[in-house]
């Protein structure tokens, strides 16, 4: 594997953009078994990324700490192949259509691939344990409502736009979003703001009932989100 040529698929590092990229990096992998598939991600997002690629040893995550470290680790390690669909590499749509179809069309990939390749190996003990923390071991024996919302930088859902008298379970940055899947799964609706959650439900719906609050931020992507078959509230 170390003697394998390293091939660069070079995007945005929000944890946002590495999900809808995910269908990318596989659909890349896929295509070109003999190379190992590297991307580059911040610190605190590092761990996450790993664990949404941990099935795939033919995928390398490097943590190359921020924007910066992914601009000299493209300029001074050897990369067989690159591709790029970050912005800072020319954007002729022009945010003509939304940020998720414009990097699959800069990579002249079909941004239905975004879907169709997504894939994410789920550790069922793991989300259990942490089922249990947040639901069971609080009491919650019946319906609850799952939220998530950045409290850090005031982007708070309006509660009262919330079903009265049901629990509400708000997601803990402590926890990694993939270990929260049984709480969203199980949850009555699910309530996000515009993040990296409402960007997972728009690659695959983990809970049928999906709010996405958008009048906390990010108005203006509520048509394309709506496309998505996401609730939107404005």
């Amino acid at each position: 594997m170390m003697n394998r040529p390293r091939f660069l698929v070079k995007h945005h590092m929000g944890m946002g953009d590495h999900i809808v990229h995910n269908g990318m990096v596989r659909k890349i992998a896929r295509d070109y078994p003999d190379y190992q598939i590297c991307l580059g991600t911040k610190s605190h997002y590092w761990e996450n990324v790993k664990y949404m690629y941990r099935d795939n040893p033919q995928i390398t995550v490097i943590n190359v700490g921020d924007d910066e470290g992914l601009h000299r680790m493209c300029h001074f390690e050897k990369f067989d192949k690159i591709i790029s669909s970050h912005f800072a590499d020319g954007n002729p749509y022009h945010y003509e259509i939304f940020y998720d179809d414009a990097f699959y069309k800069l990579v002249n990939m079909d941004p239905e691939i975004k879907k169709e390749y997504f894939y994410l190996d789920r550790d069922s003990n793991l989300e259990n344990r942490i089922y249990d923390e947040l639901v069971t071991s609080q009491g919650i024996t019946g319906e609850y409502l799952f939220v998530h919302e950045k409290r850090d930088y005031n982007v708070l859902i309006d509660k009262n736009r919330l079903e009265p008298n049901i629990p509400v379970v708000v997601a803990d940055p402590k926890y990694g979003i993939f270990e929260l899947l049984k709480v969203i799964e199980n949850a009555k609706s699910v309530h996000v703001i515009s993040s990296c959650f409402l960007s997972l439900f728009m690659c695959k719906k983990y809970n049928q009932n999906i709010f996405a609050h958008m009048y906390c931020d990010r108005a203006f992507l509520a048509p394309y989100i709506k496309k998505h078959d996401i609730e939107i509230l404005l």
